[in-house]
């Protein structure tokens, strides 16, 4: 086993509240080719595992510094940018029997205050200018958790993405040209957002407190 972030532009380090934590994903080499082959030598990727603290486990999170606590997911970085300042939020899963206990909102809102606070702050966080999300557009609940959390709308990049045949997500309004070079798959349009560091200056209270991640000021 190694650390499949151990490449990654930013530093990283295990992110918790009272009841998750984002541990870094350590999993053994027979596991998935992706995880190694696409995510390790990549320094724009990373992956965490998120770990729910409310419900225990015998179960161990790759190299067992995590254990005790039960996997609800996997949450990460695509894109990041040491040259521009900016990563977007990727790779969010969690998994159906720890849905609506708000894990999701927690785990965004450690990630955002490790981006967008500044490496000066009690939370020694990265500076980033930018933090981006990317979601289906047809994706409601992805828009509207990243909504939730302070991101903005703006724009939609329309065939943005092939479908994968076995992609349970079709849309037969976005079917190629006959003789597109992968005509059996559909496409997708991409709704982009944003969430900038001024955005974060006047938000920030507010996303961590629903995230539950800093307790509001009085």
């Amino acid at each position: 086993m190694y650390d499949i972030n151990a490449n990654f532009v930013f530093p990283l380090c295990d992110l918790e509240n009272d009841n998750v934590k984002t541990h870094t994903l350590c999993p053994p080499e027979d596991i998935d080719d992706m995880l190694h082959q696409r995510i390790g030598p990549d320094p724009s990727l990373a992956l965490y595992a998120v770990l729910d603290k409310t419900t225990s486990s015998a179960a161990t999170v790759g190299d067992g510094n995590a254990s005790g606590y039960a996997l609800a997911g996997v949450i990460g970085w695509i894109g990041a940018s040491t040259a521009h300042l900016k990563a977007e939020i990727g790779f969010l899963i969690i998994f159906p029997a720890f849905q609506r206990k708000r894990i999701a909102v927690q785990s965004v809102g450690l990630l955002l205050r490790q981006a967008l606070d500044l490496p000066s702050s009690p939370t020694n966080g990265w500076g980033l200018r930018r933090v981006i999300w990317q979601a289906y557009v047809q994706n409601e609940a992805s828009l509207r958790l990243a909504e939730r959390m302070g991101f903005v709308q703006e724009g939609v990049m329309r065939w943005d993405r092939v479908h994968p045949v076995i992609d349970n997500v079709e849309d037969t309004t976005l079917q190629p040209r006959k003789g597109d070079p992968r005509e059996e798959n559909a496409g997708r349009h991409a709704v982009v957002l944003g969430l900038c560091w001024d955005d974060w200056e006047k938000e920030r209270e507010r996303i961590l407190g629903l995230a539950q991640v800093e307790k509001p000021m009085n």
